[in-house]
């Protein structure tokens, strides 16, 4: 699979999700399904790290498939952070986040793992906690 997940901690607080090469939406909705029921199996607010760094092309028609991603997060996602240094998929996931409600204070971008995690824990500390 060109998409993988994993916990990053034996809290199960943060969910690194890899793009890896070329990657279809049919992999992808495959993949929000499996990363939904992940945050859903605990009982605490989860955050995700989507890292694009390593990511072929985005498929044509992932705003409609964000969109549905958006609409089956379970309550207790608490933020995604997108790791990338491509302006394009900055530039897809900003629109994400301003056609849709759901997406507002959600989706950010950092360009390294460290960054994004340095940044929900900065987050945390600062008492954004959605749950």
């Amino acid at each position: 699979m060109t998409i993988q997940m994993a916990w990053t901690d034996d809290g199960q607080s943060i969910i690194l999700l890899e793009f890896i090469e070329e990657w279809g939406l049919d992999e992808f909705d495959s993949a929000i399904n499996r990363l939904a029921h992940m945050v859903k199996s605990v009982n605490h607010s989860v955050s995700i790290i989507a890292d694009f760094r390593n990511s072929g092309p985005l498929p044509v028609d992932i705003l409609f498939h964000t969109r549905r991603a958006l609409a089956i997060a379970p309550d207790n996602w608490r933020e995604t952070v997108i790791v990338t240094h491509n302006a394009f998929i900055v530039d897809i996931f900003s629109i994400v986040t301003k056609v849709y409600k759901g997406a507002r204070n959600k989706l950010f971008f950092v360009g390294s793992i460290e960054d994004a995690e340095a940044f929900i824990m900065s987050r945390r500390a600062r008492g954004k906690e959605a749950i």
